[in-house]
């Protein structure tokens, strides 16, 4: 079965949603949402581009939460998910979020429809809206492309300026001449982007760091911040193995003047992929 038409059968129940219901099916949706991998990729890049406890200050009563946008819309929608997946009761979270009927009343269902019509439906809606722009992605060139544009997108350029400039700079090297100087060339900017990054991740996310770790010791700063997040697990190791792995083939490039043209498209593309995978961990788990 396709992801999105598992989507469409898992959400039929909404537009008959009774209030008796409404805890546990949100919370049996919201689970399904966080495991299966294309929408956990919707709901990180949602997360990645909208903060939605700006969008939550001063809701509250009659307040609702200040979103605009199908995105920010989307974001308040999640969190509601959330918070019944929490243990909230739904009549409560009407208080909480402001979000009540126009003609204040006490009928849970009434005030249940008026969490679904205004934020719950519309939600589903832009989750399947990007459902569909993934299932048109029919190579595995289109999904890789998808998900390295995260990369391309305003929350990590913001958040990683410096860093975006030598990306931008390493793909105009990489449009050079045939030259292997060119391609020598792009194995160290790969190095100081990845220096770049680690100390704007410094600034913007305090982690505890070995008293012996000297400054600019990129694989041991790195290593420290995903320890932080994750003390043990498969996924942890790989992606320990894979710092490794990315920073110590980038030193070995810098001692090879003859370097090719698929050198440097390599070590572009795993830097690349390492600080798309330690951005989705910062945004994960913040």
């Amino acid at each position: 079965m396709r992801v999105i038409d598992e989507f469409d059968s898992r959400t039929t129940f909404i537009s008959s949603l009774r209030h008796s219901d409404a805890e546990t099916r949100l919370s049996g949706l919201y689970k399904w949402l966080l495991v299966e991998p294309a929408t956990k990729l919707i709901l990180d890049r949602l997360a990645s581009k909208v903060d939605v406890s700006r969008l939550l200050e001063g809701a509250g009563n009659f307040t609702p939460p200040k979103a605009a946008s199908s995105e920010e819309i989307a974001s308040v929608g999640i969190q509601i998910l959330g918070d019944c997946d929490a243990g909230e009761k739904v009549f409560r979270l009407t208080y909480k979020y402001g979000v009540r009927p126009p003609i204040s009343n006490y009928n849970f269902q009434d005030q249940l429809n008026e969490f679904l019509d205004r934020f719950i439906a519309p939600t589903l809606h832009y989750i399947r809206e990007q459902l569909t722009s993934q299932d048109e992605l029919n190579t595995p060139a289109d999904y890789l492309w998808f998900r390295l544009q995260e990369l391309l997108e305003e929350p990590f350029q913001s958040k990683f300026p410096d860093t975006t400039r030598i990306m931008e700079e390493i793909t105009t090297q990489l449009g050079a001449t045939e030259s292997s100087e060119s391609w020598f060339n792009v194995a160290n900017s790969c190095r100081e982007a990845m220096k770049s990054f680690t100390t704007e991740l410094s600034r913007i996310h305090e982690f505890s760091l070995d008293p012996d770790t000297k400054a600019g010791d990129v694989k041991a700063i790195l290593k420290a911040f995903i320890r932080e997040e994750y003390s043990t697990g498969r996924y942890v190791d790989t992606l320990l193995s894979f710092v490794e792995s990315v920073w110590d083939h980038l030193q070995s490039l810098l001692h090879r003047k003859s370097a090719t043209r698929d050198d440097a498209t390599r070590v572009f593309v795993w830097t690349y992929m390492l600080m798309l995978e330690l951005n989705n961990l910062l945004v994960q788990r913040h």
